[in-house]
């Protein structure tokens, strides 16, 4: 597959007429394994999900390709880059380095000094990796259903955006407080930890900042 990446406004002279694309107006994007490998394609259509494609072999196989975005993060002293749809590379400035194996495709991705989370909109996977565990893989500790479209993580606490509320969970994904969002301030779409402080982020472009050292969450 070829990815368009040259200026929509060199493709035309200037009588207005399209002058095409150059080799150097596409790059190569990773390739995929569809059907089995072992066959042609002969058919690819949208899927009727966001990034989804259909590929269809002449002997009647299919296989559904999911567009994933590769996050990377950094928090604390533990940097995580996702190398695939289910496996993340993580890092400490110690050192010590292991790889994160996912039972779900990837679709978001938290991390704080002992937990790194993940998501897909449907499911969403907590893991363990502590300081003493050095190189050692890290080690699943909760799975849970959850349709929010944002996470964040600080200590042991879980925030989700679903709707017009931002949830504050356990790492079991069991809800012990709410903040509840006015029509006029939006949906929350985004959110970040950064040390004692969660920034949201809503869909008519509010951004809030919170304390949340304390029990209840403090609106700055």
């Amino acid at each position: 597959m070829w990815r368009f990446v040259g200026k929509y406004q060199h493709m035309c002279c200037d009588n207005g007429k399209n002058t095409g694309t150059t080799a150097n107006d596409w790059e190569a994007m990773p390739s995929s394994t569809a059907c089995g490998g072992n066959s042609s394609i002969d058919l690819l259509a949208w899927g009727p999900g966001q990034g989804l494609l259909v590929a269809a072999a002449p002997n009647g196989q299919a296989s559904l390709l999911s567009e994933t975005v590769l996050h990377r993060l950094l928090c604390c002293d533990v940097g995580a880059i996702q190398l695939s749809t289910d496996s993340v590379r993580l890092e400490r400035q110690s050192g010590a380095s292991a790889l994160l194996a996912a039972d779900i495709s990837i679709r978001g991705l938290a991390v704080s000094s002992r937990h790194v989370l993940v998501w897909n909109g449907q499911k969403a996977q907590v893991f363990e990796w502590s300081y003493d565990m050095g190189d050692n893989k890290p080690l699943p500790i909760a799975k849970f259903s959850s349709t929010a479209r944002a996470m964040a993580l600080r200590d042991e606490t879980i925030y989700r955006a679903s709707n017009n509320v931002v949830e504050l969970c356990n790492l079991n994904g069991i809800v012990r407080q709410k903040m509840t969002f006015s029509e006029g301030e939006g949906s929350p779409t985004h959110l970040d930890v950064n040390g004692q402080f969660l920034a949201v982020a809503t869909d008519t472009g509010l951004i809030k900042l919170f304390k949340v050292t304390r029990r209840e969450p403090k609106q700055l």
